[in-house]
């Protein structure tokens, strides 16, 4: 279905990491979601169908959307900056920069396996219907994240860092932005498995729902 080169994906998911050189924390918030944007714009062009189109570009989508979202977090909140730098100084208490290069390595590692599902192959994906269906609940996630995200900030600039957030999704989701992420990641490899494999992943996913919901 896609078929970029195993190299270029690689590259794509493991350079970002290296950030976490710079800043500790910035190995895995930046990293995490440079790794992920750029995956989803390489294997784009490839696509050869709307649901493995539509695949390729919620991984973008959800990389661009959380680095805008950090960035927004780290300019303007003076907190999470202090959080930044907090964990900064407690890694380099424990060594020196090179020292993080076994985590480091992990977390490319980590962001490569959730491109990987973009790489199988047409004839081992779900069929067509359940397909799309699985990436419109992608998209929900993506967009419950984001949602989350956006009400939390918004209520918290108008009322102060310590405010308690519990309206919009908030008043159905203790954890909108988990939540959200849980669905598109839950989605995310679904679309590929074979369709022998549907009823006991439909059954883990009615249950990740009923856990979300409580």
């Amino acid at each position: 279905m896609l078929s970029p080169s195993a190299g270029s994906l690689a590259a794509a998911s493991m350079l970002p990491a290296l950030l976490g050189f710079w800043k500790s924390e910035y190995g895995v918030s930046y990293a995490y979601g440079t790794a992920t944007f750029l995956s989803g714009i390489l294997v784009l062009p490839s696509a050869t169908t709307r649901i493995a189109t539509a695949h390729a570009a919620c991984l973008a989508l959800y990389g661009l959307r959380l680095n805008a979202f950090l960035l927004y977090r780290e300019l303007s909140i003076a907190r999470f900056r202090e959080f930044r730098d907090k964990i900064e100084a407690r890694a380099l208490e424990k060594g020196g920069r090179l020292s993080r290069a076994p985590f480091i390595a992990s977390c490319g590692l980590l962001y490569l396996g959730l491109a990987a599902p973009l790489m199988l192959t047409a004839p081992a994906s779900a069929p067509p219907a359940l397909a799309g269906a699985l990436v419109c609940l992608m998209y929900a996630g993506w967009l419950t994240a984001a949602a989350g995200d956006a009400w939390k900030s918004v209520v918290k600039a108008r009322k102060g860092e310590d405010a308690l957030v519990t309206g919009g999704p908030f008043r159905h989701l203790r954890h909108p932005n988990f939540s959200g992420e849980m669905l598109l990641w839950g989605a995310w490899p679904g679309i590929t498995l074979p369709q022998k494999q549907w009823p006991a992943a439909a059954a883990s996913c009615a249950t990740a729902v009923v856990c979300m919901a409580r």
